[in-house]
């Protein structure tokens, strides 16, 4: 960081529950179906000026898979309008909601999804939420559980990467952005999982994360360091300076491995040396593991079902709205989670040795689980997904792969019926 003095904005006005309960009205004008509006995390972990808003929303059981496509859009054009409406709302429409799903398959057994017990209920259908989520917090903790935070905190455990988190849309609270990034994107994600490890439930919040720090690991040294932070909205101007600024990303990760060190001994679903402080051998066993194969499978599908309509918001040629790295974020993850996983996952659960090659994968299962003209729009969407493009050419090539999504998606969704058999066989899970 430069020696010159800092000016650090002083905190708005927290109209997230505005903006919610307007966002939420505009989904509905344009696709009624939407029953429920929830979010990850907890309310209090949302800081205005900084937070983006990851909403989750939750439709009527008759959802068909084109109506899937047609939400998508819907959702998109809401954000879009919003957006142009309200320009100091850029950050929190920032992404059209990540997972969509109806209320069945919330509580559909074999597709299960431990990120649940993380999403807090803000407008709907209330005594459905409560049902609902009453229902899979009854089931308690489960091997799937267990592996979702120890692959989520094995994710993030490492030194902090600078230049790995840019500030988007924040306008001048981008000064505020070095501590945020540390602090609430790359220390208090895995801070949450390896607690909820530690105490076999689910934490859901940031904020409860550290609170409940303080009581079941005490020798962390930044969970004070935060929470002031936190408290005073980032205006800590010593904390952005170097040295300690490096200090700090040291302290930070010095704290999860302290927490690698004790969670090693929670771990009941693969194998683990718990006298080892290498997590190299416990990422490689997790790769192996087949034991979540049908929530892989089913979690690129749910992923995907606004994608179509994120990237025609983003093509959107909007002012003061920087869709750039958006575009980038997406399109590099896009073949690999929505394609290229899940046909791993589904040859792994019958049994095959997948081939490296995407085009290998469907030649496979063209004939018997997608017929010809399926198999043409995956491989179209794979080229579309894949292909190089320049930086003047990011929304082009976001039209051309929403243009190349719905057969893919319509195509792709075989996977899910022959997985839920699989599963339900006993051949998944052990």
């Amino acid at each position: 960081m430069s020696d010159a003095p800092l000016s650090l904005p002083p905190i708005p006005p927290n109209d997230f529950r505005e903006f919610v309960a307007t966002y939420f009205d505009a989904v509905r004008r344009r696709f009624p179906r939407a029953e429920a509006i929830l979010g990850k995390w907890n309310e209090e972990d949302l800081l205005p000026g900084l937070s983006d808003f990851d909403a989750r929303l939750i439709f009527d059981d008759a959802m068909a898979d084109r109506d899937w496509l047609e939400m998508s859009v819907a959702v998109g054009e809401a954000h879009a309008e919003l957006c142009l409406a309200r320009p100091a709302w850029a950050r929190k429409l920032e992404h059209t909601p990540g997972i969509n799903l109806s209320w069945a398959e919330v509580l559909d057994r074999p597709f299960y999804y431990p990120e649940f017990l993380q999403w807090s209920f803000h407008g709907g259908d209330a005594s459905r939420y409560g049902a609902v989520w009453g229902e899979l917090a009854s089931r308690g903790w489960s091997v799937e559980d267990e592996l979702h935070h120890l692959k989520r905190f094995l994710a993030y455990f490492g030194p902090y990467q600078r230049g790995i988190d840019p500030p988007v849309n924040l306008g001048v609270f981008e000064a505020k952005y070095p501590l945020h990034s540390r602090m609430m994107h790359y220390y208090l994600p895995p801070l949450q999982s390896g607690l909820s490890l530690l105490g076999r439930r689910t934490i859901r919040g940031k904020l409860e994360a550290l609170r409940t720090a303080r009581g079941m690991l005490g020798s962390l040294r930044c969970v004070d360091t935060v929470l002031h932070a936190l408290e005073h909205h980032y205006e800590v101007p010593l904390y952005y300076r170097e040295p300690f600024l490096g200090s700090l990303e040291e302290a930070l990760h010095a704290d999860l491995r302290k927490l690698f060190l004790e969670l090693r001994g929670s771990i009941t679903a693969v194998e683990v040396d718990r006298g080892s402080d290498d997590p190299a051998p416990l990422r490689a066993e997790l790769k192996r593991s087949r034991v979540d194969l049908p929530t892989q499978v089913f979690t690129g599908l749910r992923f995907s079902r606004t994608m179509k309509g994120r990237l025609l918001f983003y093509a959107r040629a909007i002012p003061h709205f920087d869709s750039g790295w958006l575009i980038d974020n997406e399109l590099r993850r896009m073949d690999a989670s929505f394609l290229v996983q899940p046909l791993r996952g589904y040859l792994l659960l019958r049994g095959d040795e997948p081939p490296p090659a995407v085009e290998a994968m469907v030649e496979r299962l063209r004939g018997e689980l997608f017929d010809a003209a399926e198999a043409r729009a995956i491989l179209r969407f794979h080229g579309e997904a894949s292909a190089p493009y320049r930086e003047s050419e990011r929304p082009e090539r976001a039209r051309a792969v929403a243009a190349a999504f719905d057969d893919f998606y319509l195509a792709i969704g075989r996977l899910v019926a022959d997985v839920r058999r699989l599963a339900t066989a006993g051949g998944a899970r052990s």
